[in-house]
């Protein structure tokens, strides 16, 4: 669920489940990257939901390109905030819209990714 929704943007807590395979596979002392990439999908999916009102259950991501500029700590509170851009159309006719999501651990940024939602009817 959303922690707030204003100014243009979407903001998130990101909690990993620490009991998931991908975290007792691997010791490690940071949250996996594909952590953030599902995170990224999750977080882009309820923008879409509420900023314009598509239905996850019908959206795809039609790109992904992701910066990362550190590691999110296990033991931090890890918050995503989404800034959706203008809704256009894909050259199939369907609604899609860009979404910037900034990954963050207190006021160090994490990672920053942007996708593309569309709505798949």
């Amino acid at each position: 669920l959303p922690l707030s929704h204003d100014d243009g943007l979407l903001r998130v807590r990101v909690i990993p489940d620490a009991a998931h395979p991908v975290f007792t596979a691997n010791a490690t002392d940071h949250v996996p990257a594909v952590v953030l990439l599902e995170a990224s999908r999750q977080a882009a999916f309820l923008a879409a939901g509420e900023l314009h009102g598509f239905s996850a259950a019908n959206c795809v991501l039609t790109e992904w390109n992701a910066k990362f500029r550190g590691f999110a700590e296990i033991d931090l509170p890890l918050h995503c905030a989404a800034a959706a851009g203008p809704l256009e159309r894909d050259p199939g006719g369907h609604p899609a819209f860009p979404v910037t999501l900034t990954f963050t651990q207190g006021s160090r940024e994490i990672a920053t990714v942007a996708v593309t939602v569309l709505q798949d009817y």
